[in-house]
């Protein structure tokens, strides 16, 4: 990943997280962040989900449930876009964990990976790998979509998925406020 990109993801967590802070609730690090850059790159050379778990952990206090937030932010230039990509180990990763996923886009509205494998794509890469997907085992799906070299297209060419952003919600509908911020 090249710097420019992780700094914007990581410029993107940083706000997810303050935003969701600002509601009321405890955010915490979670997923492949917490390890050092040694075991991240090593990773990449596995079929682990564990690269793609989730970039936060959220505690609703009252309730003790634990749910887990990716901060998907946008690369200049693809703000524009009627879609979010969100690539499908991601999405099995997300479904590995048994809690709540929900998926932050830069505009600050959420998309549970829930919806996302109940109602399935707006568009995948190809439909052998949405095929692929579906079976649950992440060592089935390539670590690149065949189609994407023939189809001469841009990017990594992992496996990936469009959603509409017309599908995502406020975040405050998924974290309704705890606190009146005005009172403080």
């Amino acid at each position: 990943m090249s710097w420019d990109r992780l700094e914007i993801g990581l410029s993107h967590e940083r706000a997810v997280a303050d935003k969701i802070r600002s509601l009321g609730y405890a955010v915490e690090q979670f997923g492949q962040g917490l390890l050092k850059q040694n075991v991240r790159e090593a990773l990449k050379e596995t079929e682990s989900l564990i690269r793609w778990l989730p970039d936060l952990a959220v505690l609703v206090v009252e309730s003790k449930l634990v749910v887990l937030v990716d901060a998907k932010g946008c690369i200049k230039g693809n703000q524009n876009t009627p879609n979010h990509s969100l690539e499908m180990r991601a999405l099995m990763a997300a479904n590995i964990t048994s809690l709540p996923v929900w998926y932050v886009c830069s505009e600050f509205k959420a998309l549970s990976a829930a919806s996302v494998i109940e109602d399935g794509p707006d568009r995948a890469c190809c439909q052998g790998c949405w095929k692929l997907f579906l079976t649950g085992d992440p060592t089935k799906l390539p670590r690149k979509c065949p189609e994407h070299d023939r189809l001469n297209r841009r990017g990594s060419g992992t496996p990936w998925l469009l959603i509409s952003k017309q599908r995502c919600r406020p975040l405050e509908k998924v974290f309704p406020p705890l606190i009146d911020a005005r009172a403080s």
